[in-house]
Order: structure tokens, then sequence, then C-alpha cells
């Protein structure tokens, strides 16, 4: 089938249930994780909030916008890909994300550049370039690359104890958060308890959170668009409890939460079953994760 697998992880309150690799993968094998880096960028801005260091409902989020219609975007629109930009992730020769990600232009300064289309919060349009955004916002506010470095080294991935967890950086020394993310088995399934454990590391009082839970509550909501409220804060939701809008994956937890990425990268979390499955791959064809990842959840059952 082509689905090249090269590691599933069960983790359950912060303790791994179960883990198994392919060949010549282990559990200190940082693997690539494309798009589930976005869930990441998430987190670290949601890290910044819960520290002052940030109002997500704030506009004016660049110099370049100032004077124009984009001027009103929020960081808030640009979690939940509802910022209107023109921007199109096709992925065919020319389209906007390969040039984003392939062209000239650092990542971050062509995402800068694209057009307005849409009213904000009012079209859902999956966009690498608005997370990208988000990470030249952070640039910016931090003070530039070593700052933003030191902060994800010293305040998320220290704390967090995800050592492997490595992002490239575009030619303007800003975080491509919208796909080259590297990490573990291990430390993609430690990003995602963060979602299960309403913010709180292991081990910490839940009153002293590493996240705002908060900021986790919001991150899984609905998104505002007419067209599709599956996306949260840079994650998909299973079933987001309209009943016009289907689920989509029916046989799991309805309270799912999916980080996705190119070739089948899988992290499921379920905050009600306090579970986290990782499934990292390289695949040709579609991993079948409603069916094995059902499979895993009736196996550790209580």
């Amino acid at each position: 089938m082509g689905l090249d697998t090269r590691a599933v992880l069960v983790m359950r309150d912060w303790r791994i249930l179960g883990e198994a690799y392919g060949s010549g993968i282990t559990a200190t094998t940082p693997l690539f994780g494309w798009s589930l880096t976005k869930s990441v960028i998430a987190l670290l801005l949601g890290r910044m909030e819960t520290l002052g260091l940030m109002d997500r409902h704030a506009g004016e989020l660049f110099p370049a916008w100032s004077g124009d219609d984009r001027s009103v975007i929020t960081l808030h629109n640009l979690l939940q890909m509802c910022d209107g930009l023109h921007f199109c992730e096709d992925y065919r020769l020319g389209s906007d994300v390969t040039r984003m990600l392939f062209g000239r232009a650092p990542c971050s300064r062509y995402a800068l550049e694209r057009p307005l289309q849409h009213t904000p919060g009012t079209q859902f349009s999956y966009a690498s370039g608005s997370t990208n955004l988000l990470t030249r916002w952070m640039h910016e506010r931090l003070g530039g690359t070593e700052k933003v470095l030191h902060f994800l080294q010293k305040v998320f991935i220290e704390p967090l104890d995800t050592p492997s967890v490595l992002i490239e950086l575009d030619d303007d020394g800003v975080l491509v958060g919208s796909s080259y993310g590297y990490g573990t088995a291990r430390d993609w399934a430690r990003i995602g308890q963060l979602y299960a454990s309403s913010g709180a590391l292991a081990g910490t009082p839940h009153e002293t959170p590493f996240i705002d839970p908060h900021w986790i509550s919001q991150a899984a909501q609905p998104n505002t668009s007419d067209n599709d409220i599956r996306y949260g804060y840079q994650l998909w939701l299973n079933c987001p409890g309209r009943s016009q809008t289907p689920c989509l994956h029916p046989r799991l937890p309805e309270d799912s939460l999916f980080m996705l990425g190119n070739r089948e990268q899988k992290v499921m979390v379920s905050a009600s079953r306090n579970i986290v499955i990782v499934r990292l791959g390289w695949s040709a064809t579609p991993y079948p994760v409603e069916e094995r990842f059902a499979e895993i959840l009736e196996a550790v059952a209580d």
C-alpha cells in the first residue's frame, strides 16, 4: 500500500502505553512533521499569551499592512485560517504554497504580500501562509531570530521536555512554522498531550499551567467561517457540534483534535479519554486512520 509507517505511539496522562518503529527508526529518531508543526506554533503563541506577551484579538499586526484592509486581521483570524488572504494551497507548480516553500522569497515575506480576498472571519481557507505570518509576527514581537530561538528553547522545549524538536528558518530568520518541524514520536506525543491536559505539564499543579486552560479551550472551538468550521487554532476538530457539519472521522471520539501533516502524519488527541495517538511515516497512499486508531482505542480501553 505504500504506507511506510515509521512510528506509532500511544500516550495517556504523559505515560507511554506502547510504541513501535519501522526499520532504521528508533525512539530517538527525529521525524519530519510537515504541518504538525502548525500546532506547535499555536502552542508557542499560547505560551506567549499565558506570559502576557500578546493579545490574540489585536489588529495592526504588521507595518506593511498599515492603512489597508489587512490591518483588521488579528492573530485569532490567522490561528483559525480565517484571515481572508488570497492563498492557494493545492501544491501544483506555481501555486502560492509551492512558491512560498520552494521559491526565492523568504516564506514569511511571501505570505506577508498576499492580498485580501474575503472579509476576515468569514471564510476558512487552509493556508500555510497564515502560519508563517504568525511566526513572522512572533519574530517581530520578540525581537528577532536569536530571541525567538531562545524563547523556543528555554520557555517551551526545555520545560515541556521535548529536546528533539527543531523548526527550520527562512532566509529572513523566521521560523517556517507551517511545515519544517522535526521531532521524535515521543516528543510529538508530548506536544499533543498539552491539549488533553488543559495546558498543564505532567507533575505540575493545575493552578500553574504551562499554557492558560482558556487558550486550550479556545484552540478547540470551531472557527467562525461560513464554509467549514472544523478548524480551531492550527488543528482540526473531529465533530465541531453543529448538526449540518459532518465529523471528520465518525468512528473516533467526537472530541478528538487532529494535528495533521503531509504524507499522512497524524496526531489524535482525545481529552475525554486523556489519550494521544501518534502515527508518523512517508505514505504514498492515504493512511487508514479511522480503522487503525479505533483498533488502538479499543485495545487500551479501561
